[in-house]
């Protein structure tokens, strides 16, 4: 196996599922060196873990109490925050349905009881690869060429992902939408090369601020931009949007064309708790009109509302 994906191996979430404390002690004793290790003693405990814990891949036991290991398998597999965690069942049943069963319900692999250290060190490094590899191949098609941040297709797809989390979790979404202001002017006077070179150096600024595991900086097209806030308030995205202007006067990008002298951005910042919006869409729509009033107000501020509570606007600049 490459040692480069081997080193990226090391360290990754794994969740061991069994109502036999002392399975979980055998299997833990085999990979707690190399893996970060949790477990869960019962079918529904396990669907929790996999969405806290979000593991990298689940050892789950075929024979538990309650609901059974397929039924799990079946049930993270349908759960678009999990289908992609790699299952692989612990089984002493030997048998050809068994074995359908595993597959049929999403498993990638089977390992038989009493374990084989050595058959399940290998076979989980051998998934967790696969797993990286495939991840490292999408991020490919969901990035940017110029500015190494997330594309707009990538921004849409985990939009709605993380709306359908905010309707389950009942919590908070936030996002920024950003316009380079006078691009045109900037690119202009001084020349495509130059606004590359700009839009690469604001593009770094936001993916500074964008900084816990969830949150996200994308280009959104030509010189917009746009964070996604999982899990942050209204305030607590402004407080975001007031450090990227900050973060953006110190880097002091000169733009002779503009009234500001130096490269600015517009800022739109809109939130729905669960009670709010009935889409995505609607929330990017909010956004998007906040982004509209600080580019008819001035530019170089950051203008934002809660849905349906209008009284709530503010605008905020540097002029």
């Amino acid at each position: 196996m490459d040692k480069e994906w081997l080193g990226k191996v090391a360290g990754a979430r794994v969740l061991v599922v069994d109502d036999e404390p002392i399975n979980v002690e055998v299997v833990k004793s085999i990979l707690h060196d190399q893996f970060t290790i949790e477990s869960a003693s019962s079918g529904r405990e396990a669907l929790k873990q996999a969405v806290t814990f979000l593991p990298d891949a689940i050892l789950l036991d075929v024979v538990l109490g309650g609901m059974t290991g397929i039924e799990v398998c079946r049930q993270l597999k349908s759960n678009p925050d999990t289908s992609d965690i790699p299952v692989l069942f612990l089984t002493s049943l030997e048998s050809r349905a068994n074995e359908q069963m595993c597959w049929d319900a999403g498993g990638v692999d089977f390992i038989l009881k009493p374990v084989n250290p050595d058959t399940l060190l290998n076979r989980l490094r051998v998934h967790l690869t696969l797993k990286l590899q495939s991840e490292y191949l999408k991020s490919l098609a969901f990035l940017d060429g110029l500015t190494g941040l997330y594309n707009r297709r990538y921004f849409d797809e985990q939009m709605r992902r993380f709306w359908a989390q905010l309707q389950r979790n009942k919590r908070p979404l936030s996002v920024l939408l950003m316009d380079v202001d006078y691009f045109k002017r900037y690119n202009d006077s001084l020349g495509h090369l130059a606004g590359d070179d700009c839009l690469k150096q604001v593009a770094s600024l936001l993916s500074m601020f964008a900084q816990r595991p969830l949150d996200m900086a994308c280009r959104y097209g030509g010189e917009e931009f746009a964070i996604i806030l999982p899990g942050s308030d209204i305030d607590g995205a402004i407080v975001v949007a007031q450090k990227v202007q900050d973060g953006l006067s110190r880097l002091a990008i000169a733009h002779t064309e503009s009234p500001f002298k130096r490269v600015t951005l517009s800022i739109g910042v809109a939130c729905c708790v669960y009670q709010g919006l009935h889409s995505s869409n609607n929330l990017l729509q909010m956004a998007d009109e906040r982004l509209y009033y600080a580019k008819t107000h001035g530019r170089n501020c950051i203008a934002s509302c809660i849905p349906k509570e209008k009284d709530q606007a503010s605008l905020s600049s540097e002029r």
